[in-house]
């Protein structure tokens, strides 16, 4: 694997970051989901919750980290009770495949890291801070 000065590791992420941002468009999707993550773009299971981004994607990047504008709390849509989200898929507003990630707790190391990832069937799932970070 190629390590990266750090002042270079931090342009090529905020490079990715934003073209992840560029894809997904205004009112992206997060779809929370549970189980093996399949491969990229594959099918998607039904998601535990859907978040919609407002507006665009990321308020911000830092280094490696982008930081998620606001995103409104959602009602659980699937799953049973305590059911972990490990992944989730980045969609535009219409469904169209960006990218997958892995999802754990803040500080678990995560793709995509959320306060709580379990989710109850029909409980208010609240996303509260989503970062993403890359390389």
């Amino acid at each position: 694997m190629i390590s990266f000065a750090t002042t270079l590791r931090n342009s090529i992420a905020s490079t990715v970051l934003t073209s992840i941002g560029s894809a997904a468009g205004s009112n992206a999707k997060i779809l929370l989901c549970s189980g093996t993550r399949p491969a990229n773009g594959a099918t998607t299971p039904t998601p535990l919750a859907t978040f919609t981004v407002t507006g665009a994607l990321l308020a911000s990047t830092s280094g490696a980290v982008g930081t998620l504008n606001a995103i409104p709390a959602v009602a659980a849509t699937a799953g049973g009770a305590g059911t972990p989200a490990t992944w989730a898929r980045l969609t535009t507003s219409g469904g169209t495949f960006v990218c997958d990630m892995s999802v754990t707790v803040t500080g678990g190391g995560g793709d995509l890291t959320m306060d709580n990832t379990t989710v109850v069937l029909a409980a208010t799932v609240t996303p509260g801070t989503l970062t993403l970070t890359v390389l």
